[in-house]
């Protein structure tokens, strides 16, 4: 990929002037041609008038954009959709991010994946299973991924890098931000032994939106998507049910059914998630 092509993608992700879908079929069309549109191809690619592509197309080259757009490539790595390194499974999934901000190992990326997330709040029970579940997995040299919440997030990536295994975490700020700030010790360790990823700029805050919105890409970036302790309206649901939206696998770890902290589980169980006991039953999933 040529730097213009770069630098024209992280443009289009920087501009405020387009959808999160208008950026796609622009992105789509740079990359076929290597250049932007013209004017009125622009109006007619993205269904807008000419005034809006106008709008659009003073954005791109406003002192502010270059400014900006100087700033990222001077000192945040970053890797865009248009990129070889970008992964194939990332590509497949509903509004797949144009670019990621990385810290740590990218080849990674390129490794098999599985995805673990559960409560914010977890009991000795969730505790044992993510330190039952983990080490076959790491022995089979899959990584595991997670959102470096507070709970069983943080749990599933300190249990991997104690198994000396690799482990990427998608979070839902700014690199350079920490959130929740208990866990920024953590962050600094896996963006030295594993590999951190966010969708958002530089310094971004931890907005509540960001959160279930990140979590697309925990369930893209995975061959499967392993659910431990999630109540009836926990956000762990939301990347489980993207996992099965983009036909990826879902499993969950069961729980006594007098328990909230149980009833997620339980009920993707009773939808048709494969039940986990122990590390086999994920293995035989992705057939390893």
């Amino acid at each position: 990929m040529t730097k213009k092509l770069r630098h024209d993608i992280l443009k289009c992700y920087l501009t405020t002037k387009l959808t999160p879908k208008q950026k796609l079929v622009l992105v789509g069309y740079l990359q076929k041609t290597g250049q932007i549109p013209p004017l009125t191809t622009v109006g007619q690619l993205l269904n807008i008038d000419l005034d809006q592509a106008e709008e659009f197309v003073q954005d791109l080259t406003s002192p502010a954009m270059t400014e900006m757009s100087e700033w990222i490539l001077a000192d945040h790595p970053f890797i865009t959709i248009a990129d070889k390194n970008y992964p194939t499974q990332l590509h497949e999934i509903y509004m797949p991010p144009l670019l990621l901000f990385y810290q740590g190992n990218l080849e990674l990326l390129q490794t098999p994946i599985v995805s673990m997330v559960g409560s914010r709040h977890y009991t000795s029970y969730g505790q044992v299973a993510v330190r039952q579940l983990i080490p076959p997995l790491v022995a089979q040299g899959i990584t595991v991924c997670s959102g470096l919440a507070q709970g069983i997030d943080g749990l599933v990536h300190r249990t991997t890098i104690g198994c000396h295994g690799k482990t990427i975490a998608v979070i839902g700020t700014g690199l350079d931000r920490y959130y929740p700030p208990a866990n920024k010790s953590l962050q600094q360790l896996l963006a030295k032994k594993g590999l951190v990823l966010s969708e958002y700029l530089p310094q971004a805050s931890p907005l509540r939106w960001h959160f279930p919105h990140r979590n697309r890409i925990i369930a893209g970036l995975s061959q499967a998507t392993v659910v431990v302790e999630a109540g009836q309206k926990s956000g762990s649901l939301i990347t489980a049910n993207m996992a099965l939206r983009e036909n990826r696998d879902v499993l969950a770890v069961p729980g006594p059914i007098d328990e909230e902290k149980y009833v997620g589980c339980n009920q993707l169980i009773q939808a048709g998630a494969k039940p986990v006991l122990t590390a086999t039953d994920i293995l035989d999933e992705l057939q390893l």
